[in-house]
Protein backbone atom coordinates (compact mmCIF):
# COMPACT_ATOMS: atom_id res chain seq x y z
CA UNK A 1 0.00 0.00 0.00
CA UNK A 2 1.57 3.66 -1.09
CA UNK A 3 0.96 6.58 1.27
CA UNK A 4 1.74 9.96 0.94
CA UNK A 5 2.64 12.03 3.81
CA UNK A 6 2.61 15.69 4.00
CA UNK A 7 3.52 17.75 6.86
CA UNK A 8 5.80 20.91 7.04
CA UNK A 9 7.16 19.68 9.58
CA UNK A 10 10.48 16.99 8.70
CA UNK A 11 10.82 15.75 12.17
CA UNK A 12 6.83 14.71 11.51
CA UNK A 13 7.02 13.50 8.26
CA UNK A 14 10.44 11.35 9.62
CA UNK A 15 8.30 9.81 12.30
CA UNK A 16 5.58 8.96 10.29
CA UNK A 17 7.82 7.61 7.35
CA UNK A 18 10.10 5.29 9.84
CA UNK A 19 7.25 4.43 11.78
CA UNK A 20 5.27 3.19 8.07
CA UNK A 21 7.64 1.63 6.56
CA UNK A 22 8.23 -0.48 9.50
CA UNK A 23 4.91 -1.94 8.73
CA UNK A 24 6.16 -2.61 4.99
CA UNK A 25 4.22 0.70 3.44
CA UNK A 26 5.51 2.70 0.25
CA UNK A 27 6.05 5.94 1.52
CA UNK A 28 6.06 8.94 -0.76
CA UNK A 29 6.52 12.42 1.16
CA UNK A 30 5.23 16.33 0.15
CA UNK A 31 6.51 19.30 2.37
CA UNK A 32 3.07 21.44 1.62
CA UNK A 33 -0.50 20.98 0.00
CA UNK A 34 1.16 21.84 -3.16
CA UNK A 35 3.96 19.14 -3.57
CA UNK A 36 0.73 16.58 -2.32
CA UNK A 37 -0.88 17.45 -5.64
CA UNK A 38 2.01 16.35 -7.52
CA UNK A 39 2.73 13.45 -5.27
CA UNK A 40 -0.70 12.14 -6.43
CA UNK A 41 -0.76 12.91 -9.71
CA UNK A 42 2.66 11.09 -10.00
CA UNK A 43 2.66 8.12 -7.49
CA UNK A 44 -0.99 7.47 -7.11
CA UNK A 45 -0.81 6.75 -3.47
CA UNK A 46 -3.69 4.83 -1.50
CA UNK A 47 -4.26 7.33 0.98
CA UNK A 48 -2.81 10.56 1.80
CA UNK A 49 -1.84 11.87 5.62
CA UNK A 50 -2.18 16.00 5.96
CA UNK A 51 -1.18 17.98 7.72
CA UNK A 52 -3.92 21.19 7.54
CA UNK A 53 -1.63 24.13 8.31
CA UNK A 54 1.34 24.76 6.28
CA UNK A 55 3.25 27.49 3.99
CA UNK A 56 2.36 27.08 0.22
CA UNK A 57 -0.65 25.45 0.45
CA UNK A 58 -2.10 24.25 3.11
CA UNK A 59 -4.23 20.98 3.67
CA UNK A 60 -7.58 21.84 2.87
CA UNK A 61 -7.02 23.78 -0.09
CA UNK A 62 -4.87 20.73 -1.16
CA UNK A 63 -7.49 18.03 -0.20
CA UNK A 64 -10.38 19.57 -2.07
CA UNK A 65 -7.67 19.53 -5.19
CA UNK A 66 -6.64 16.40 -5.03
CA UNK A 67 -10.54 14.97 -4.64
CA UNK A 68 -11.87 16.85 -7.48
CA UNK A 69 -10.03 14.35 -9.79
CA UNK A 70 -8.63 10.76 -7.29
CA UNK A 71 -10.84 8.96 -5.43
CA UNK A 72 -8.09 8.85 -2.89
CA UNK A 73 -8.65 8.71 1.01
CA UNK A 74 -7.10 11.51 2.95
CA UNK A 75 -6.71 11.54 6.88
CA UNK A 76 -5.96 14.85 8.37
CA UNK A 77 -3.41 15.45 11.05
CA UNK A 78 -3.41 18.49 13.18
CA UNK A 79 -2.12 19.46 16.75
CA UNK A 80 -4.31 19.47 19.83
CA UNK A 81 -6.30 23.18 19.88
CA UNK A 82 -7.18 23.08 16.39
CA UNK A 83 -10.75 21.87 16.67
CA UNK A 84 -12.09 24.54 14.12
CA UNK A 85 -9.50 23.15 11.20
CA UNK A 86 -10.56 19.87 12.01
CA UNK A 87 -14.03 20.19 11.90
CA UNK A 88 -13.71 22.41 8.45
CA UNK A 89 -11.08 19.47 6.79
CA UNK A 90 -14.50 17.18 7.62
CA UNK A 91 -16.61 19.05 6.48
CA UNK A 92 -14.46 19.87 2.96
CA UNK A 93 -14.84 16.21 2.40
CA UNK A 94 -11.22 14.80 4.92
CA UNK A 95 -12.14 10.93 5.68
CA UNK A 96 -10.78 10.85 8.84
CA UNK A 97 -8.64 13.03 11.38
CA UNK A 98 -5.86 12.37 13.65
CA UNK A 99 -4.28 14.23 16.47
CA UNK A 100 -0.66 15.25 16.98
CA UNK A 101 1.52 13.80 18.62
CA UNK A 102 -0.01 10.39 16.59
CA UNK A 103 -1.14 7.67 18.53
CA UNK A 104 0.22 4.69 16.44
CA UNK A 105 -2.17 1.85 17.49
CA UNK A 106 -4.80 4.47 15.84
CA UNK A 107 -2.83 5.14 13.10
CA UNK A 108 -2.66 1.67 12.25
CA UNK A 109 -6.18 1.13 12.43
CA UNK A 110 -7.49 4.02 10.07
CA UNK A 111 -4.85 2.83 7.77
CA UNK A 112 -5.77 -0.77 7.79
CA UNK A 113 -9.51 0.11 7.62
CA UNK A 114 -8.66 2.22 3.98
CA UNK A 115 -6.11 -1.07 2.92
CA UNK A 116 -9.49 -3.36 3.88
CA UNK A 117 -11.76 -1.04 1.57
CA UNK A 118 -8.89 -1.32 -0.82
CA UNK A 119 -9.00 -4.47 -0.99
CA UNK A 120 -12.77 -5.27 -1.19
CA UNK A 121 -12.52 -3.16 -4.39
CA UNK A 122 -10.15 -4.72 -6.37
Amino acid sequence: MKILICDDSNYVRNKLSSFLKDYGFIIFEAENGQMAIEKCTKHEPDIVIMDIIMPIMDGITAMKEIKKTMKIPVVVLSNIGQQTQIIEALQQGADEYIVKPFDPGKLLAVIEKYQAQKVSND
